[in-house]
């Protein structure tokens, strides 16, 4: 699949010089940085989870519009 991300000037000047480098492509190391990251994510999600227990659902939808109608009825009738 392609993507297109937008990356400073300085992050994308280390990325070609490693590239370079390892005399790989840019897109690879992009892939890798992402990979990595998702790995992080789900294993710091997976041990939270066990300390906090599996995330709550959201609240049913009429009590979420309860909710805002309550709200906007606070700040005088305006939409958030």
């Amino acid at each position: 699949m392609k993507i297109c991300i937008s990356v400073s000037d300085d992050i994308a000047a280390k990325v070609d010089a490693l590239a370079e480098e390892l005399r790989t492509s840019r897109s690879l190391i992009y892939a890798t940085a992402a990979n990595q990251f998702v790995a992080r994510y789900s294993e710091r999600k997976e041990k939270l989870d066990k300390v906090y227990g599996p995330p709550v659902s959201a609240p049913p939808t009429p009590f979420r519009r309860m909710m805002a109608n309550n709200i906007r009825k606070e700040r005088g009738g305006h939409k958030w």
